[in-house]
């Protein structure tokens, strides 16, 4: 849905383009039943563009994925997928003086990013991540957590990198969330604002999202890392 709502967004903003330029020649040459026209034109397409939208993001429905399952994003086509592969839960991580405590518990969540492109150099656009939990609460990178992830195991690169075909990283990512959350998931997103606008794009308003499923806080790894 994402690749036609791409090219409906194309098709519309080339539309706009047309009838600014209609407009301009309009107005110049005095002739306003012909900008009243244009302008009557624009409001309708627009209408029609944002009801699509809309109606679309209104009847998606929200899916929760599980460890090794892939979520997948389209652009020019659906290339790259982005799944977690381990998660590991412990209280401290890092060795002194670097150590850091979390407030509640460090999740370690690694995540795969994996291009099926044929031919294509790649790179995810501005992608990011963040942890919510059954009430709906955020929960972004832990900074710190991350500083103390780099001591031990040294930087492992940033999350948006250059994916030759057929290929795949995984990038670490550190959450401090609380003791007793419930059913944390993991939401990443990819692209930038103008995705906002594209129907059937996940990152279009009111649309549905696809999150990972961590593991349940129960299942405790390594007291310290």
């Amino acid at each position: 849905m994402s690749l036609v709502g791409s090219a409906a967004f194309i098709l519309t903003a080339l539309g706009l383009l047309v009838a600014m330029a209609g407009l301009a020649y309009a107005f110049l040459a005095r002739r306003f039943d012909l900008a009243q026209a244009i302008l009557k034109c624009v409001l309708i397409g627009l209408g029609g563009y944002f009801g699509a939208l809309l109606a679309v993001s209104l009847t998606s429905s929200e899916k929760v994925l599980g460890l090794n399952e892939e979520k997948k994003f389209c652009g020019a086509d659906c290339d790259l997928a982005f799944s977690v592969i381990n998660v590991t839960q412990t209280k401290t991580l890092g060795h002194q003086p670097d150590q850091k405590t979390a407030g509640g518990i460090f999740y370690l969540v690694a995540v795969k990013v994996r291009s099926d492109a044929a031919r294509v150099t790649m790179t995810p656009d501005s992608p990011a991540a963040v942890v919510i939990d059954d009430q709906g609460r955020e929960y972004r990178p832990s900074p710190e957590g991350q500083q103390a992830l780099a001591s031990v195991q040294g930087e492992d690169g940033p999350f948006a990198r250059a994916l030759a075909p057929g290929s795949s990283y995984t990038k670490d990512l550190v959450f401090d969330l609380p003791s007793g959350v419930k059913n944390p998931c993991l939401f990443i997103s990819e692209g930038g604002w103008m995705t906002r606008l594209i129907i059937g794009d996940e990152n279009s308003f009111f649309h549905r999202k696809t999150k990972i499923r961590l593991a349940p806080p129960g299942d405790r790894g390594a007291p310290g890392l």
